[in-house]
């Protein structure tokens, strides 16, 4: 489980069994982050996780808007690594096809978008918390990056 300092302060955060305590000291401010997208005055976007599957059909993959100064125990130094976020379209795990998507029922992007965008096949669904659950790829954009993926 991670937990952000925003949500917990710094002072402890529990880690699992085999983890102990998360230091403040492990944790990587934002801007700091080479999985960190920065993109207007001190916001960007965190690209550290794949989309996780959805419970309706074509729904888009909304990555989560971070501050500069916000951090967590997940963050990688841009300065000490080599790990980046890997594109969409040049992700293994990213289904597209050459028509795009077809949306059922869907107006929020354009139809350009939508040609463009693929289905993100990275992690199996997780539990539901009702029976009979039905579970949908997210759909994200060929431009679209994330750390989980894997260069093709």
């Amino acid at each position: 489980m991670t937990a952000c300092s925003s949500d917990v302060g710094l002072s402890a955060v529990r880690g699992s069994a085999n983890m102990g305590m998360v230091r403040p000291e492990n944790f990587v401010q934002c801007r700091d982050c080479g999985l960190w997208e920065p993109f207007d005055h001190g916001d960007g976007r965190c690209r550290r996780h794949a989309p996780s599957a959805a419970e309706t059909m074509d729904e888009v993959a909304h990555w989560p808007l971070t501050r500069a100064e916000d951090s967590c125990g997940e963050g990688v130094l841009a300065a000490n690594s080599k790990k980046r976020p890997i594109p969409c379209r040049r992700c293994i795990y990213w289904h597209h096809s050459p028509t795009g998507i077809e949306p059922v029922q869907r107006s929020d992007q354009l139809a350009d978008w939508w040609r463009r965008a693929g289905r993100c096949l990275r992690f199996a669904p997780w539990p539901s918390a009702e029976p009979g659950g039905r579970a949908f790829r997210r759909v994200s954009h060929e431009d679209d990056s994330c750390s989980d993926g894997r260069e093709t």
